[in-house]
C-alpha cells in the first residue's frame, strides 16, 4: 500500500473516517513517497494547522510501526511525465493530478501497490485504491 499525503493530513486532523485510513496503516505498515513526505509536513506547518509537531511525530509512529519512506527514482520520473499526458492537470486533457499527485501516482503505479488517499483525484486514473481509501 502506498499511502498518499491527503490520508496523512486525514489522520492528523481526526476528519471523519479517519480511524479507517489509520487502521490500514497500522496493519499494512505500507509506505510513503519522500515527495509526500515533505509536503505533509508542509501542509502540517502552514497556517491553517499550525501542527508540524505533531505530524512530525504522527510519522515517527508510522515509521516505528514499520511504514517506510520510499524514495523517488529516475523510474518514477518516467511513469510521472507519461502520467502527466493523461491525468496531469493544466495540460489540456482534463487531468486532475498536481505534480505531487504524478510523482505519488507513479510510486504506487511502479510498485504495482495499491494507493491510500482521500478525494476524488486519484479516482479518475487507472491506480487501485486501497479499500480503506475514501474517494469522495
Amino acid at each position: 500500500m502506498i499511502i498518499d499525503t491527503s490520508a496523512l493530513i486525514a489522520v492528523l486532523i481526526g476528519e471523519a473516517g479517519c480511524d479507517a485510513l489509520a487502521e490500514a496503516i497500522a496493519a499494512e505498515r505500507g509506505g510513503i513517497p519522500a515527495p509526500a513526505v515533505v509536503e505533509f509536513l508542509r501542509v502540517a506547518s502552514n497556517q491553517r494547522f499550525g501542527l508540524r509537531p505533531e505530524a512530525e511525530r504522527l510519522l515517527a509512529s508510522f515509521a516505528r510501526r514499520g511504514c517506510l519512506t520510499l524514495p523517488f527514482t529516475a523510474d518514477h520520473a518516467t511513469i510521472a511525465i507519461a502520467a502527466e499526458v493523461r491525468y496531469g492537470s493544466g495540460n489540456g486533457s482534463g487531468g486532475v493530478l498536481n505534480l505531487l499527485d504524478l510523482m505519488v501516482y507513479a510510486v504506487a503505479s511502479e510498485r504495482g501497490e495499491p494507493l491510500l488517499c482521500t478525494g476524488k483525484d486519484f479516482a479518475t486514473t487507472d491506480i487501485e485504491l486501497h479499500v480503506a481509501s475514501r474517494p469522495y
